[in-house]
């Protein structure tokens, strides 16, 4: 028997407001993506910066908003020193990612210089692959201290003098995911416990964890991305435990000075909330068990002790 239904569509209608970064792309040194795509000087259409103005015009017209940089899995190799300062002293180096040569002609700054031409929020990817949290805060320290640190002075020398200010940050990319150079398991890469200390060995094992505590300590006013769901950690549910021991630390308050704690605070990570009670208090306690074994068996069966687990789907 036929079934008839009718389907209306009004462009004029509105339910919710959008979230504007919902609109993102990338720029990974990939294929053309980057030379003779973004950016190819000499090119007719290539401007004073060697920018290809048809490309920035379609990048607007297209309604691009936020744009991550410099990869993919490009930046689980990725030195972002070899792509500052002057051009003829940069470095060239094997990308292990794609098989090629980076001569690394763009870099940061001129990423910085073409996503304010596109204008488009840029979003910085670390290397958390074959690099760790002390490099990454290097990073964060010469895009967007103002002056008067060693890296900051360096980015003014390079030419640019004002900080570039970047609020988000990506931690690694798939790193879940076996291809990826510095692979870690889900359990390796989200965890954050009590016991943790801020020591260099420390940050070495989780470098997510530790980096969410220094990037956060150091500077109040970034945003952190989690990434993962491209290999096998997210059909054992592994990879579903790390966003949800990563969870706090998107609530994570900062005090101002003569500022105290709240009374009953318990959370080192999350210090300026409540005790979690009722369900939200077994979840915290159900998370922490599962950690537990997830890091003394490693096995499959211990990720599938979360009440939260639901076979192949992960649940967020």
């Amino acid at each position: 028997m036929a079934t008839t239904a009718r389907l209306t569509l009004d462009p004029a209608f509105r339910i919710a407001p959008v979230e504007p970064r919902l609109f993102g792309s990338f720029v990974e040194h990939m294929g053309r993506c980057v030379y003779t795509g973004v950016f190819e000087p000499g090119h007719p259409l290539a401007d004073a910066d060697g920018l290809r103005t048809d490309v920035l015009e379609l990048t607007r017209e297209l309604g691009v908003t936020l744009v991550r940089y410099p990869g993919g899995n490009f930046v689980s190799n990725y030195r972002w020193e070899d792509g500052v300062g002057p051009v003829e002293e940069r470095p060239a180096r094997l990308d292990m990612a794609w098989r090629s040569l980076e001569g690394n002609a763009f870099g940061l700054n001129e990423f910085m210089t073409w996503a304010a031409k596109a204008g488009v929020e840029p979003m910085m990817a670390l290397n958390l692959g074959t690099r760790g949290v002390a490099e990454a805060l290097e990073l964060v320290e010469y895009s967007n201290y103002p002056g008067g640190t060693r890296l900051s002075d360096l980015r003014r020398a390079h030419g640019v003098e004002a900080p570039h200010d970047v609020r988000l940050w990506c931690l690694g990319n798939e790193l879940d995911g076996p291809w990826q150079m510095g692979h870690k398991t889900a359990a390796e890469y989200g965890p954050a416990r009590r016991r943790d200390r801020a020591g260099p060995a420390a940050l070495r094992r989780r470098p997510v964890a530790g980096g969410l505590r220094q990037l956060q300590q150091r500077h109040a006013d970034v945003r952190l991305v989690g990434g993962g769901g491209a290999g096998g950690d997210v059909r054992d549910g592994r990879l579903h435990l790390a966003a949800r021991l990563l969870r706090p630390l998107r609530r994570r308050r900062r005090l101002l000075p003569g500022q105290r704690r709240r009374h009953g605070a318990h959370d080192p990570l999350d210090r300026g909330h409540r005790r979690p009670r009722g369900r939200q208090a077994a979840q915290h306690q159900a998370d922490q068990a599962l950690l537990r074994r997830v890091e003394t068996s490693g096995t499959r069966a211990a990720s599938r002790a979360s009440p939260r687990w639901t076979g192949r789907s992960a649940r967020g």
